[in-house]
């Protein structure tokens, strides 16, 4: 029997396979068995990457408890301008929902 040889996850071709991955099933979240601290979330989340509502949506659906992204080889961060115009929908919502924020 001879050995199977893998992708190593720090190739190009790795990377690329991820990303098809995640376009295909809409995001590539690592399960974890416990919620996340507040001193733990910078390092699990990337909140600014493109994919993570879907990641977000996609472990809701599963019914896991918290995710990952640590793991994650997907680097598509959103632009400055995407940020912020986000945060503006996102003031809107709170806004029309009667939420104070800071005025």
């Amino acid at each position: 029997m001879g050995r199977k040889i893998g992708v190593r996850k720090e190739s190009a071709e790795y990377a690329q396979r991820m990303k098809e991955r995640v376009d295909a099933i809409g995001g590539n979240p690592h399960q974890r068995s416990e919620a996340l601290r507040e001193d733990e979330v910078a390092a699990h989340r990337r909140i600014y990457c493109r994919h993570y509502d879907r990641c977000i949506d996609l472990s809701e659906a599963k019914q896991w408890e918290s995710f990952s992204c640590e793991e994650c080889v997907i680097r598509e961060e959103l632009t400055i301008e995407e940020r912020r115009e986000e945060a503006e929908i996102m003031v809107r919502i709170f806004r029309d929902k009667g939420f104070a924020l800071g005025e």
